[in-house]
């Protein structure tokens, strides 16, 4: 997953100025804060599948499996760079 902060974290303290939504904290929890990050969503929603992909490439030791997994992570890789450029 993505980072998140949790209140009384050093990334709390870095981030809570730039903190865009206002949460009841009786009713949410702290994966529900959302902040301003230098990339649109799409972007880490790439690295978590190129991360995915990679871990999963790792473990196979079927070589088309591998290949697949090593593909996806080169087209995450690719969409994460698009996104990068157009934030």
């Amino acid at each position: 997953t993505v980072a998140y902060p949790i209140k009384g974290t050093a990334l709390y303290t870095e981030i809570e100025d730039t903190i865009t939504t206002k949460l009841d904290w009786q009713t949410s929890t702290d994966r529900d804060i959302d902040f301003k990050k230098p990339y649109r969503k799409k972007y880490y929603d790439h690295a978590v599948r190129k991360v995915v992909n990679e871990v999963e490439a790792f473990k196979t030791t079927r070589l088309p499996n591998k290949l697949k997994h090593k593909a996806k992570s080169m087209v995450s890789q690719l969409f994460m760079e698009y996104y990068k450029l157009t934030s």
